[in-house]
């Protein structure tokens, strides 16, 4: 008869003193278990003739099959790793060209007016050097490089044109923008279903250009608010010095109007607003701005000088109260909770964005290639994007970065939940020559998943006692 022995990647929360949530850290596959199923468990911390099995009830034999599914329970010559090997050769990561494109990214200028104290674009690219001497995408690039990927995109059969305009502060070329989705609608409108979207901190944001936006299905990306009026100007400030509250709140205000969609924000907690973002933000962001969501996110480039356990309480306090006001509060934190319940060997996407997964690519102003706006690494020029994006270096990235396969994340408790977080925390930490911030970012990320965890498993069997 086979050998079992307990998988060493199966994880373990005590939600309570006698309830348990058990999970495999590669695969997700999760049960909530009572201290016997915890017994039982042991009982193949060594290998386990499964034959002994057969002097025990019939209950145990369906608890074993159900802990074999889940792989919390393997034979003692299989190896984990050869699944994931499989999957991906399985996957349409294997073959590129069948490797679908979402997003060609613009990044129409370097230039912003505004000079926040976080900015991913100031730091990582200003370090990079990545966009050489030209500030300013020129019409001919932006032409070019949609005529390039709409080669592609007829090549692969799709018929979706997703555009993303970014910076820098691309309204500063709203002209530039114009031109560009005019070009497209004269071009391409009857053979792709367009969709652009843009990134902008709305200070320049005026009724006309809302109205285009709305006209040309232009989805405005949520903007930037980082406190009320005193904790906002201690960060987002024009370059001047001089505050832009007034103008992002316009700005709202004006995207509301002509949306039929309520818009939310995107709140960036650093040293200079932590202690100061509090549960009255969140009453102004519903009773004076009609805010429905707001994602609140920790530096993703600066460490924060504060401990990751205290971080984690004050997101997960903010979003319980934002729960009691109706507002839906976000955070890539909360991404490994919500991935813990994905099956990973059934899941196709195997990466934490479009960009780690090859499925969007981003035009610099100087026309190279890079894998996202704010990356330091360019792959050569945009009229090579059809030899780039089946290039080894670009499949190299792609599988470096993919689900398994993040040399720094093996073994992780929440491998195959996190999926290794934004690389651009990694290049930053990479300039600076250290592992700060990557170190900061995953404490932060296991601390919040298991903490949700507990709450999840807490809240589920307080229902279950209502309902009976």
């Amino acid at each position: 008869m086979s050998k079992y022995i307990k998988s060493k990647y199966l994880q373990y929360i005590e939600c309570t003193q006698d309830i348990f949530f058990v999970y495999h850290s590669l695969f997700n596959r999760h049960k909530i278990v009572n201290k016997y199923s915890i017994a039982f468990l042991s009982l193949f911390d060594e290998p386990f003739d499964i034959s002994e099995l057969s002097n025990l009830p019939e209950s145990f034999h369906a608890l074993f099959d159900e802990m074999k599914y889940c792989y919390f329970i393997i034979k003692t010559d299989e190896k984990e790793r050869d699944l994931l090997k499989a999957k991906f050769n399985l996957s349409q990561y294997k073959d590129l060209s069948k490797l679908p494109l979402e997003t060609l990214g613009l990044t129409v200028t370097k230039e912003c007016n505004f000079a926040c104290k976080y900015c991913m674009s100031n730091h990582l690219l200003d370090l990079s050097k990545n966009f050489g001497s030209n500030s300013n995408m020129r019409f001919d690039i932006a032409k070019k490089s949609i005529d390039f990927y709409v080669d592609i995109l007829k090549k692969k059969n799709q018929k979706k044109l997703s555009i993303y305009f970014n910076g820098g502060e691309p309204l500063l070329r709203f002209n530039f923008i114009k031109k560009v989705i005019n070009y497209c609608t004269e071009h391409y409108s009857n053979k792709f279903e367009i969709k652009y979207s843009i990134s902008t901190n709305g200070s320049l944001l005026t009724d006309e250009i809302a109205r285009f936006f709305k006209v040309n299905n232009v989805d405005i990306i949520t903007m930037s608010l980082d406190g009320p009026k005193s904790t906002n100007d201690l960060i987002r400030l024009y370059r001047s010095g001089k505050s832009a509250y007034n103008d992002i709140i316009k700005a709202i205000k004006t995207i509301q109007k002509h949306s039929n969609r309520k818009k939310g924000i995107y709140t960036t907690l650093c040293n200079e607003n932590f202690f100061l973002l509090n549960e009255q933000f969140l009453d102004l962001c519903k009773d004076e701005l009609s805010l429905k969501n707001i994602h609140i996110e920790p530096d993703l480039v600066n460490l924060l000088d504060i401990n990751p356990e205290e971080i984690c309480n004050k997101i997960f306090n903010l979003y319980n109260y934002g729960k009691s006001i109706n507002i839906i509060i976000s955070c890539s934190l909360f991404r490994p909770f919500q991935n813990i319940f994905n099956d990973m060997l059934k899941m196709e996407r195997i990466g934490w964005c479009a960009a780690a997964t090859g499925h969007s690519i981003d035009i610099l102003p100087s026309g190279q290639v890079s894998r996202c706006c704010y990356s330091t690494k360019n792959f050569g020029n945009f009229s090579q994007i059809a030899h780039i994006i089946n290039s080894t270096e670009w499949e190299k990235f792609i599988i470096d970065h993919s689900y398994g396969n993040i040399k720094r994340c093996k073994g992780c408790e929440i491998e195959g939940a996190c999926l290794g977080g934004c690389f651009l925390t990694e290049e930053s930490d990479a300039f600076n020559d250290k592992d700060q911030l990557l170190y900061h970012r995953c404490e932060l990320f296991k601390y919040m998943t298991k903490k949700l965890i507990i709450d999840w498993v807490h809240k589920r069997f307080q229902t279950r006692n209502k309902d009976c």
